[in-house]
């Protein structure tokens, strides 16, 4: 039998703080990666990044240019291609950046924010 949580119980839990006490027990425990990693996943990122943005902007500019591609179909991948545009270029920079800083930089507001974008 699945155990349902009460909205109480829901908010309760997405607003816990992590305490010093959960990370002494190893309930959160935080990894030291090395320096080279972070450094190969920020080049790793940008590239795909850059792959992402030049891409999905060559098919947004061919769909522009030629009418002959305005077919329902077609439109359907064009949804695509600004969905994955609009994403590669808000997303990479932030991680590129965040990769660099082996951390994230942005305060605790923009956190809150990208955990609601990424929800959606």
């Amino acid at each position: 039998m699945l155990y349902s949580f009460t909205a109480a119980e829901q908010r309760d839990f997405m607003e816990k703080k992590v305490t010093e006490m959960d990370v002494e027990r190893g309930f959160y425990q935080l990894v030291e990666v090395q320096d080279h990693v972070h450094y190969i996943i920020a080049f790793v990122v940008s590239v795909i990044g850059a792959v992402g943005v030049t891409g999905n902007a060559l098919v947004m500019y061919a769909f522009y240019c030629n009418k002959k591609l305005r077919t329902p179909p077609n439109f359907f991948i064009m949804n695509l291609a600004v969905s994955d545009f609009l994403m590669a270029i808000t997303q990479s920079p932030i991680f590129f950046v965040n990769s660099l800083y082996k951390g994230w930089i942005f305060g605790e507001t923009d956190l809150e924010f990208e955990d609601l974008e990424q929800c959606n």
